[in-house]
């Protein structure tokens, strides 16, 4: 198992959520008050999310190999 290279995914994760926290307040705000979040935070977060699933499974492939 390559320890080097899932810590750098994990840390890649850890980036990618510090991102999307960033945009949170977009969330809370629509929660709270029904004003749209606009399409590119939309869009953008849902990049991130889907980039930490990927990440996610690779480390999952990675550990199960071994």
């Amino acid at each position: 198992m390559d320890y080097e290279q899932i810590q750098s995914l994990e840390a890649e994760i850890e980036n990618l959520k510090k991102d999307l926290a960033l945009t949170d307040w977009y969330v809370v705000r629509f929660a709270e008050t029904g004003k749209p979040i606009p399409e590119e935070v939309l869009a953008e977060r849902q990049e991130k999310r889907q980039r930490i699933n990927d990440l996610q499974e690779q480390i999952r492939s990675m550990m199960a190999k071994n």
